[in-house]
Parts: structure tokens; C-alpha cells; sequence
């Protein structure tokens, strides 16, 4: 009795089954795993079964080496392969990591040093035939940069949710280990190695947050560039960053929390900056509440904690004591900007005026305004007519919120570029001091909304122009070389062209009218 991958309907899961009877058109199965409701075999078309792999149920560490390769087999070897607690499995050059959401014990100091080992000696040019790790990765990086003599770039790419910010901090956990060409050195030994490090709890403080997919989700794209000498020992870094998620500052969806930081200051800032700040629990806050009225909890996580730990770091990093005090006061600010409420103005129409002065008052305080000249800019517009004249125009409540918004997620922008430049220039070296770099870019999680924004359009889309440059110099390099050696590649071919979105991305960059261009610009 042979077995076979199968699908009830075409938006069905693969499944695992015992074939029965073949008539050519029709497989009588029965599956492996019965389910509530199942009544014993079922048939199905043979265009919804698929040859079964052997190979994949052992759980191969490399994709290429399967029996059979298709999509249920793929998706059978890694969920083998998890079932054993292996989640990383080989494609070639490429990683695929599947996300446990659970701690794991092979980052440690022993993990380091073992997949290091081999790049202690600089005659080691072969790459190690170790199992599957980000570690792996990170050293073959180092390695290509070592005997190439060139600059290495390392992609992350996946889904929300999908494990890219942790990815990303272990690979920079590796490299500063192995930072010269004598092997794993401690952090200690080198301040700009700390700064790197450092860095991480000051980016996830300001620019991670809680979604429904993920507890620690970037709501920004970011390229880590860790900079080597001639001797390929690191001097320094540089990190850049793109397209912060701007409206989350103003707004969160159910079951989501807004930046890390805000909650992190709420829960451990120190007697005087409660008073000074006229600060009080996160509950306090319309812009930490969902739209349920609560302020969602990450388990196993102390708000308090974190906040020590971003004070310490934002240290190490070269920010200021009193610096770090303005930052925290501009964000108390933008938080009682958050519960200013906007009512109509008695007898006039289309008109609002600030329902609780109070907060508008502490909100100007704290943020360095006057709070006459915040309420005009929060309830009106002005209209310039022409170099002299300019006219004021009154805003409707939900007019002025949106302005409230607007000047919230303004003002918290600002305040994350100048982190992320004084991080930067903290770490970077002189540019005569950099010979080469391994580059690591962690890339938004593709993500699709009941509502999507244009902000949302515009992360999908430079996700899928990295993924498009991805598929052009991974897969495309590689169908050249199996035609080169020979071999049929013509149905890979046609895979790869039939998932690709070039289509789409067309129609979005078309400017000569008959794509989506010239609609997105109309509508900003």
C-alpha cells in the first residue's frame, strides 16, 4: 500500500494518506490522521495529490537533498523536523527558520564558540558541514568576507511574527564574538562591541511593539552594518533605518499594545518623574488602550525591568542623563497630547475648542509649548491666500483629533530618528578605518489588515521589491547554474515566474497613467 499528499479541496491543508485504490482519474485514500466528522476513506481528484516523500518524513537538514520536491513534501519535512525540535533546515546558501514562540537553548556562550571554532584559524576556508543554524549563516558570512576580500550582505525576510527581530540579534550576538581573526573574544574587550549590543534593547524599546501575531513585533525596516578593518576586526557600525509605523502612536488595533517605551516608562519611571511628568499607570493613557478600553499585558514581561535595562543601554550608547530625561519628558507629553479631548464650540458651527484645559495645559508643558499657541494649531488651520494674507480657519472635533494625532506621531518620529542617529554615529568608524562590512537587513513582515493604509501599502511594497531582488540573485543565480551543469530547470522556471509579483509592482510603478501611481498620489 503506497501513501500520498493530498488535498480535500483546493483551499485545503496537505494532508498524509494510505491510498486505497487509483483509477487514474480518482485516488480512494485513507487518511493518516482522522479528524472529528471524518467517515473513513474519501476520494479525491488526482490533480490534488502529489507524490509522497520518504525523505521528508525522516526530516532531512537540506530541502535539496528530498526525494521528491513539492510543496507538501517541503512543508512535511519541516513540520518533521520541528516535531523533533530542529527548526532550522537548509535550502543551498538559504536558512529557513520556523518560529516556536518559545525560548530555546541552542544561542548560549558553548553554541557560539562551537560554530566560531572553525574560523579560528584563517587557513579554515571551507565551510564546516555543521547542522542548520543561524550561527551558520553569520560565520559564512564572515568567512566569504575573509577570503573574498569583499562586503557581505545577509537577508531576513518572512512573515510577521516569523522571528526576524530575534534572528537579527543573534546574528549580531555571533559576529561581535568573532571579531577578529583569532576567534571569539569577549564583548568586554571592545566598547564598540557593546554599542552594537546595546543598541538592540534602544531600537526594540522605541521600535518594536505587541501585535496580534507577535509579543516583540518591528514596526520599522532597519540595515545593521557591522564595520571590519584590513585585519577584518570590527571598528564600528552603522544602522539604517525606514518606514517607522507612524500611526501607531495615535492608534492600536484589539488585542495590540503601542511602542514598548511607553509602557516601559509608565511602570518604571522613578518617584520625581511621576510628579514631574504627572505620570500614572498605562491605563491612564487613551493611546496604550485598546479600542476595548485595556491595556493588553505580554506574559513573562517586566515593563519596569525593561525600562532599566533601556537606561542602561541608552547609556552605553552615548545618551545622556539629562538627554535621556527630555526624551522620556517629550513622550509623557505626547501621551497627554493623546487624552486631550476635542468637543464642539458653543454656537458656532464647525468649530471645536479643547474640553479639558487641564491636560492641554500639562501636555504644553512637557512637550516646550505655550498653551494658548497649542490650542490654535490643534483647532484651527490656516489658509494662506496669498504672501501677506492668511486666514484661520476653524476645525471640527474629529478635525482637531486628527490634528492631535498628526502632531503625536510627528513629534515621536522625531524623537526615533535622533536615537537612531546618535546610536549610529556612537558606533560608526571613520570611513579610512572601514575596509569592508557585513551588512544584515531585517525587512518588514508582510501584513494585510480588515483596513489597510497607504502607510501599509507602502511597507508591503518595499517588501516585495526586497523579496523581487531576493528571487533574482538567489533563485535565478541558481536555475543558471543547474542549466549550465545540464540540468532541466524549465518547471522550476515556471514555478518561480508563476509566485513571482512582478505583475503587481508594475501597476503600482506605472506613471504613464494605466497603473496605480498616479491614484496613490491623488490620495495623499
Amino acid at each position: 500500500m503506497s501513501r500520498t499528499y493530498f488535498k480535500v479541496d483546493a483551499k485545503a491543508d496537505w494532508e498524509v494518506g494510505d491510498v486505497l485504490s487509483n483509477d487514474g482519474k480518482t485516488l480512494t485514500i485513507n487518511p493518516k490522521e482522522s479528524k472529528p466528522g471524518d467517515c473513513g476513506p474519501v476520494s479525491i481528484p488526482r490533480e490534488l495529490t502529489a507524490p509522497f516523500s520518504a525523505s521528508a518524513e525522516e526530516g532531512v537538514e537540506d530541502l535539496a537533498s528530498l526525494d521528491v520536491l513539492h510543496e507538501p513534501a517541503i512543508l512535511h519535512n519541516l513540520t518533521t523536523r520541528c516535531d523533533a525540535s530542529k527548526y532550522y533546515t537548509s535550502v543551498g546558501d538559504v536558512l529557513l527558520a520556523v518560529n516556536p514562540f518559545k525560548p530555546l537553548d541552542c544561542y548560549g556562550t558553548d553554541s557560539i564558540q562551537a560554530y566560531s571554532k572553525p574560523l579560528a584559524s584563517p587557513q579554515t576556508l571551507v565551510e564546516v558541514d555543521d547542522p542548520p543554524h543561524i550561527f551558520k549563516v553569520a560565520r559564512a558570512a564572515v568567512r566569504s568576507m575573509r577570503t573574498e576580500k569583499k562586503s557581505q550582505a545577509i537577508l531576513i525576510s518572512g512573515e510577521s511574527g516569523a522571528g526576524k527581530t530575534e534572528s537579527t540579534k543573534h546574528i549580531l550576538h555571533f559576529l561581535t564574538h568573532c571579531a577578529s581573526g583569532d576567534g571569539p573574544r569577549r564583548m568586554s574587550e571592545a566598547p564598540v562591541e557593546e554599542k552594537i549590543m546595546a543598541s538592540n534593547p534602544v531600537l526594540e524599546a522605541f521600535g518594536n511593539a505587541k501585535t496580534v501575531h507577535n509579543n516583540n513585533s518591528s514596526r520599522f525596516g532597519k540595515f545593521f552594518q557591522v564595520q571590519y578593518n584590513n585585519n577584518d576586526t570590527i571598528v564600528g557600525a552603522k544602522v539604517l533605518i525606514y518606514l517607522l509605523e507612524r500611526s501607531r502612536v495615535a492608534k492600536i488595533g484589539p488585542g495590540e499594545r503601542n511602542y514598548h517605551v511607553f509602557y516601559q516608562l509608565c511602570a518604571g519611571a522613578t518617584a520625581e518623574q511621576r510628579q514631574a511628568f504627572d505620570l500614572g499607570p498605562a491605563t491612564a493613557f487613551y493611546y496604550l488602550t485598546s479600542p476595548d478600553g485595556i491595556v493588553e499585558e505580554i506574559p513573562n514581561v517586566d515593563d519596569a525591568r525593561e525600562f532599566s535595562t533601556l537606561l542602561a543601554a541608552l547609556k552605553s550608547v552615548g545618551i545622556s542623563a539629562t538627554e535621556t530625561n527630555a526624551i522620556m519628558q517629550c513622550l509623557a507629553g505626547i501621551l497627554h497630547l493623546g487624552n486631550i479631548q476635542m468637543v464642539p464650540k458653543a454656537g458656532a458651527e464647525n468649530a471645536s475648542v479643547v474640553g479639558n484645559m487641564e491636560t492641554l495645559q500639562i501636555a504644553a508643558g512637557l512637550l516646550g509649548f505655550e498653551f494658548i499657541t497649542l490650542e490654535i494649531a490643534l483647532t484651527t488651520k490656516g489658509l494662506a491666500t496669498s504672501r501677506s494674507s492668511c486666514y484661520s480657519i476653524p476645525l471640527t472635533p474629529h478635525q482637531a483629533s486628527v490634528a492631535r494625532d498628526a502632531l503625536a506621531k510627528s513629534i515621536y518620529t522625531r524623537i526615533f530618528d535622533y536615537l537612531v542617529k546618535k546610536v549610529s554615529t556612537s558606533m560608526e568608524a571613520p570611513e579610512d578605518k572601514v575596509q569592508r562590512h557585513i551588512g544584515v537587513l531585517d525587512i518588514f513582515g508582510f501584513e494585510s489588515f480588515e483596513k489597510n493604509s497607504l502607510e501599509q501599502l507602502c511597507i508591503n511594497y518595499s517588501n516585495e521589491k526586497l523579496h523581487q531582488l531576493f528571487i533574482k540573485a538567489v533563485i535565478e543565480g541558481e536555475l543558471k547554474l543547474y542549466a549550465e551543469e545540464g540540468i532541466n530547470v524549465a518547471d522550476c522556471a515556471k514555478n518561480a515566474e508563476k509566485v513571482s509579483n512582478k505583475a503587481f509592482l508594475a501597476a503600482l510603478e506605472d506613471r504613464r497613467g494605466g497603473g496605480a501611481s498616479p491614484l496613490v498620489g491623488s490620495g495623499i
